[in-house]
């Protein structure tokens, strides 16, 4: 992960104080970047365990450790398949939310601003639309390929 004072797009936790007195502004900044929210206690006992290196790795949160199909699929360049296909000139509506997924010129587009906002040239851009769209293996890897920052 990476630690930074202020919180952005590059940040993938964002560590919560024990008793959950996080200011309300950066738990809804850290919901719309899709940064995962945890406390300090869970954070402060992986340190402590030597955790970091390993987490760095994990790519599903299922079971602390790295599948095979998401940071190491991007390191190997064997592309992992997409949750869902989508076509050149596609536009996927993504539920419950007013965002769209579109493809086009081989490049996936969110409407969301995170996407907007996120930096970088749009092929290297994404958000926690595309990576629930998409699977969050497939994204790094796209990413990845593209020479992204994820």
């Amino acid at each position: 992960g990476s630690f930074t004072k202020s919180l952005t797009m590059k940040c993938t936790h964002l560590v919560v104080a024990s008793g959950g007195k996080q200011s309300h502004s950066k738990r809804i900044k850290a919901r719309d970047y899709g940064i995962e929210m945890v406390d300090e206690d869970w954070f402060l006992e992986r340190v402590r365990r030597g955790d970091a290196a390993q987490n760095a790795m994990d790519d599903d949160d299922d079971d602390g450790g790295d599948d095979g199909d998401g940071a190491a699929a991007a390191a190997s360049g064997e592309p992992p398949k997409p949750l869902i296909k989508m076509d050149e000139g596609d536009i996927y509506e993504v539920p419950d939310t007013d965002y769209e997924i579109r493809l086009r010129g081989g490049v996936y587009y969110c409407t969301c601003p995170a996407w907007r906002f996120y930096g970088g040239t749009v092929d290297d851009r994404t958000c926690k639309h595309l990576r629930a769209c998409l699977g969050q293996a497939y994204d790094d890897w796209r990413v990845f390929q593209n020479g992204g920052r994820r």
